[in-house]
């Protein structure tokens, strides 16, 4: 079901009602940043959670032999991660490829060595964030099927994912 001739006005409340949630829930968690206090706490979490993913690039790059510096370790995390923020493939397989590729290239680095170096961080980054998340399902008795299940029992209710 698409957004046909006669279902445009139909698409477009929806866009629209969907798009007011998202900016009412956004402006309802910004709320809790009212103290200069709160929002220098937030800053210094986000850099101790971005800073080993930085420096996963940086080592990333420097495995096949890009001079990364931190700025262009940084830069790659940046452009990395606004292309991962756009709906995505699982795993993000293929945006993120493009996103090191975009952010190194016109730093003259070839074509691929930039690939060669996303797939790295990406099988670095990736798979043991799998793994243990494999691990901690069997931990508490969980398989992949009952997932499936609970997620299609959600969405014939009519709930969100």
């Amino acid at each position: 079901m698409g957004c046909g001739k006669g279902r445009m006005m139909f698409c477009a409340a929806t866009l629209a009602a969907h798009g007011s949630a998202i900016l009412r829930n956004t402006l309802a968690s910004l709320g809790s940043l009212r103290s200069l206090r709160s929002i220098v706490g937030l800053l210094l979490l986000s850099l101790l959670r971005w800073a080993p993913v930085v420096w996963a690039v940086k080592l990333a790059l420097v495995a096949y032999g890009i001079d990364a510096g931190l700025g262009l370790a940084l830069l790659v995390f940046v452009v990395a991660s606004l292309a991962v923020a756009l709906p995505n493939t699982p795993g993000y397989i293929g945006t993120l490829q493009a996103a090191f590729v975009l952010a190194l290239v016109p730093f003259g680095i070839d074509r691929e060595v930039a690939l060669a170096s996303s797939v790295l961080f990406l099988v670095a980054s990736w798979v043991p964030i799998t793994a243990t998340g494999l691990v901690f399902l069997l931990l508490r008795g969980l398989h992949v099927a009952d997932l499936r299940h609970d997620l299609e029992a959600s969405q014939a209710a009519g709930a969100e994912p």
